[in-house]
């Protein structure tokens, strides 16, 4: 709870809760440190940890709550596609690659929706 708490009050804590990610013991921390993520756009600084930690973070809840993060900000920076697809092409459980799943079409249903509209 403080975890999600701090992450919506304090601006900088996005880019510390990503540092912390591989370092906190917890799953039960690490998974409300990324839930808190995935509540606001974090800064590019976190992003850029978010990618490298989804790929390797041991615990689902966690790992889910990571991909949340990376699709919700998927419209603001297109680089967090080719981590989901990476996370569709390994992950095993099926609510992590449903989550990237979604989130990636979704993103490729309104990337072609502009182009539709001109028709």
């Amino acid at each position: 709870a403080a975890a999600k708490a701090l992450g919506r009050l304090d601006d900088d804590a996005p880019v510390l809760f990503a540092m912390r990610l591989e370092h906190e013991t917890s799953s039960a921390v690490r998974a409300a440190m990324a839930a808190s993520l995935a509540t606001k756009p974090p800064p590019p600084a976190a992003m850029i940890l978010v990618r490298q930690r989804v790929l390797v973070e041991p615990d689902e809840h966690t790992r889910l709550e990571l991909a949340r993060c990376l699709g919700r900000d998927l419209a603001a920076r297109s680089e967090n596609a080719a981590t989901l697809r990476a996370l569709l092409a390994t992950e095993v459980s099926d609510r992590i690659r449903r989550c990237a799943g979604e989130a990636l079409a979704i993103a490729e249903a309104a990337e072609q929706e502009p182009s539709r509209a001109g028709r």
